[in-house]
């Protein structure tokens, strides 16, 4: 029997988005990228665009290399008790960058919460999930 599953990367900052630096973006993602290529492994890159200028040629070869780009905001910050509308304009903004620099359109994007934040008021959030297209 063979395994099925979907394979999923965080791209952000280092230290969970807590700092500036892009060093293991630029450090290990290439790796990955070699290393689900030889195993013939696809997924999704989940990519935060706060500092997506400074790594857009990794990016370039994340998509190209046949992996889904999706999401994952553009400040890698917490939700939690935060309110509807500023969770919105973060998605709007990262959702922004990646159609213009992928042109994908908006449903094909995938999207994940940073830090497992998924408490964004949480009554109007889940009314919007499907909507937005969320995992």
């Amino acid at each position: 029997m063979a395994w099925t599953g979907t394979l999923t990367v965080d791209v952000e900052c280092d230290l969970g988005g807590r700092n500036d630096s892009i060093q293991a973006i630029e450090e290990v993602t290439p790796y990955l990228l070699d290393l689900f290529e030889k195993l013939n492994l696809k997924a999704i890159f989940f990519l935060s665009t706060q500092h997506f200028d400074r790594y857009v040629e990794i990016a370039k070869r994340i998509h190209a290399s046949g992996h889904t780009i999706g999401s994952h905001g553009h400040v890698h910050r917490s939700w939690k008790g935060k309110k509807w509308w500023e969770w919105r304009v973060d998605y709007l903004q990262s959702m922004t960058i990646l159609e213009k620099a992928f042109g994908l359109k908006r449903h094909q994007i995938p999207y994940r919460a940073p830090k497992f934040s998924w408490e964004v008021e949480s009554q109007e959030y889940s009314k919007r999930k499907r909507h937005y297209g969320l995992l």
